[in-house]
């Protein structure tokens, strides 16, 4: 598995492994899973959410490919879900902290 940080930061440039491996999603713990549980629908109440992004998490969690799943994301950028354990908001938050990283 290609790991980005050892980019400098620069995302989409390294990811490799991600984009080229058409097996990892053969070998994601989310094939079996409800797809509902990592999108929100319309006017999801933020009990339900928490809940839901919560049950998304441990799939992650549990699942050997989810570092390919996240560059996938990250590298696209994929703007709605739970992707590789993370929510839009942290992918966005890691991106620019690396970013950040890059130009200290």
């Amino acid at each position: 598995m290609t790991d980005v940080s050892a980019n400098g930061g620069r995302v989409g440039t390294r990811i490799r492994t991600a984009r080229t491996s058409p097996t990892w999603p053969r070998r994601a713990a989310c094939r079996n899973a409800d797809p509902e549980i990592f999108f929100s629908g319309d006017n999801e109440h933020p009990g339900d959410r928490k809940i839901r992004e919560a049950r998304a998490r441990a799939v992650c969690s549990a699942c050997p490919v989810s570092r390919s799943c996240l560059e996938v994301a990250l590298a696209t950028p994929e703007p709605a879900g739970i992707w590789g354990g993370l929510d839009p908001e942290e992918r966005k938050a890691l991106i620019l902290g690396r970013m950040s990283a890059v130009a200290s």
